[in-house]
């Protein structure tokens, strides 16, 4: 029996990860993608996520709120700045889970696939209009949007984090060179 169920996915993807291959190849690459994924297991737990598969250069993981991983994805950022750029998507809404796996299926899946693995930059945190409107009202700002992808006769809102959010409170800082944007 498919158990259905309202929660959070998050899906990262290493930033230039084809071309790092390239460049130092594959046995580096993977180091990377080890450590990488070490660091994000840490985070991800550390904010009541639960990463249920990894795929290559992937980690896909779901939590019971979009605030938890946002903040997961907000210190994952920081975290791995300096060594390994990861692009991440985060969506929320209606999942299945078929028995026998530990898969998440559902449009949020989709979409946040989407945002992470092909349209977020290095570093960035890009959120499906569901994840958005998941957010506490006091957490709103500290995201820019809407912005629209068009997908083939499909079109969704997405939006992404401009910068660290406090523990306590919500603050707004812009990357740099974004100052008074």
């Amino acid at each position: 029996m498919v158990k259905e169920l309202t929660a959070t996915i998050w899906i990262s993807d290493m930033s230039g990860f084809t071309l790092l291959t390239h460049l130092q190849g594959p046995a580096k690459v993977m180091s990377m993608i080890f450590a990488m994924r070490e660091v994000l297991s840490d985070v991800i737990h550390s904010r009541r996520g639960h990463v249920f598969k990894c795929v290559a250069d992937n980690v896909f993981a779901v939590f019971d709120s979009p605030l938890d991983a946002l903040r997961a994805a907000d210190e994952a950022r920081s975290r791995l700045a300096d060594e390994t750029r990861v692009c991440i998507g985060i969506g929320h809404g209606p999942l299945m889970l078929f028995p026998g796996e530990e898969d998440y299926f559902g449009m949020e899946i989709n979409l946040a696939s989407k945002l992470g693995e092909d349209l977020a930059g290095p570093g960035e945190v890009l959120l499906t209009e569901a994840a958005y409107r998941g957010l506490p009202e006091a957490f709103r700002h500290a995201v820019d949007g809407p912005k629209v992808l068009a997908l083939d006769r499909f079109e969704f809102y997405y939006y992404r984090l401009m910068g660290p959010i406090a523990e306590d409170r919500p603050t707004l800082i812009l990357p740099p060179g974004e100052e008074g944007a």
